[in-house]
């Protein structure tokens, strides 16, 4: 019975949809636009200096090539094993 609930569970809940379904609306507005504006690559006026405009088969490293350096997040890597001192004295 448990299986016959989570399959129900997972069909009524997108977040377990697999991406190609849940973007079939995006797919169609996509192609009203395309051909609304006659460009497969209309999006590109907003990001022109992104690859396609950032939509896809855009590069995270080439976008943040494009953002100056002071604008980076601060970062610090900890590791698992550290001890919580040297955690504070990072922070």
């Amino acid at each position: 019975m448990s299986k016959i609930k989570l399959f129900f569970h997972k069909v009524t809940h997108w977040e377990y949809w697999p991406y190609q379904i849940v973007y079939i609306p995006v797919y169609f507005q996509y192609l009203y636009y395309s051909i609304r504006t006659k460009s497969f690559f209309y999006f590109n006026a907003s990001n022109p200096t992104m690859k396609n405009g950032g939509f896809f088969m855009e590069s995270k490293k080439e976008i943040y090539d494009l953002i100056p350096q002071q604008y980076y997040p601060k970062t610090i890597l900890i590791s698992p094993s550290e001890a919580i001192e040297e955690i504070k004295r990072k922070m």
